[in-house]
């Protein structure tokens, strides 16, 4: 894959970092979180979660370490991704980002309202995390940033079977001045909508082209979208004929190799990839099922 000098200079730093861990392969990162000392951590966690036993706070700080929340596990799966080319690691990296996302999730009366990993998870295809986020969001969403909240609000619609409502989060919306990342966005889920093949290519085409310049703060976030892969899955879970018309050869910042890749592979965990990691806090991620230590609140 041919990236500028600028983008390989972003992923060579990443990949030196050591305190990141992008130049860690999947379990010796997992091991590397184990190993760490979080002594002082849990002592100073200890007075806010007295009901937990000694080892349960200690599974709820590496939790914490290990879900390296919010893109800890995003940033160094596009690194790696694009430094090793293992598309398989790719995946597995991506699948945690998303579930972890989903994790901490708190599951009292805060809201539940993050949409990119929503479309990371639809891009690698985890209908399990797919699930959960539909069952556990915000929706419809009435607060926050208004092009954030429209797209939040469309891609629920049509995870949901709600065409009607769709198409009403929609009117009105399609003269709009947003960035081009985001107005492409807007116009892909309007052609959706629309059920018009054309406009779904060239609002994918509009967001690949303005997505160097979108508000994403780390440089890595910016070299491949898989919010336009997860928008691609989307219109093609409503009709494949909907994405029929977009060139899926395209350079960067869609990434061919994984498109292809994700037509026959689908990535999963396994408790034995989390080397020495206990076993409630592996399952937590292999099944996406939340351990009663992170339950726990304050």
């Amino acid at each position: 894959m041919k990236l500028s000098s600028s983008d390989e200079s972003h992923v060579n730093e990443a990949m030196a970092n050591t305190d990141d861990g992008a130049g860690l392969s999947f379990r010796e990162y997992v091991q590397y979180c184990m190993d760490r000392d979080i002594q002082n951590a849990v002592k100073n966690k200890r007075s806010r979660y007295p009901k937990l036993t000694d080892q349960e706070l200690e599974w709820k700080v590496r939790f914490e370490k290990l879900s390296d929340w919010p893109n800890g596990w995003y940033l160094r799966g596009i690194a790696r991704r694009l430094a090793t080319g293992s598309l398989d690691e790719f995946g597995q990296f991506m699948l945690m980002h998303v579930r972890q996302s989903v994790l901490n999730h708190a599951t009292d009366d805060d809201e539940f309202t993050s949409i990119w990993p929503l479309l990371c998870a639809l891009a690698i295809g985890d209908q399990t995390a797919i699930d959960q986020y539909v069952a556990i969001s915000t929706f419809p969403l009435e607060e926050g940033n208004p092009d954030t909240q429209l797209i939040y609000n469309c891609v629920h619609c049509l995870l949901r079977s709600s065409m009607k409502e769709l198409k009403s989060h929609l009117k009105g919306q399609a003269t709009k001045k947003r960035p081009a990342w985001l107005a492409g966005i807007v116009v892909c889920l309007d052609g959706i909508a629309a059920n018009n093949p054309e406009q779904v290519a060239a609002g994918l085409e509009q967001h690949l082209d303005g997505f160097k310049k979108s508000s994403k703060v780390d440089p890595l976030e910016k070299i491949i979208s898989l919010e336009a892969h997860g928008l691609l899955r989307l219109a093609e879970r409503i009709d494949p004929d909907l994405v029929a018309r977009f060139d899926t050869s395209r350079k960067l910042p869609w990434d061919q190799e994984f498109h292809d890749w994700s037509l026959s592979h689908q990535p999963a965990l396994k408790t034995s990839d989390f080397a020495k990691c206990p076993k409630p806090l592996a399952e937590a991620f292999v099944k996406l099922k939340r351990p009663s230590c992170i339950e726990e609140t304050p």
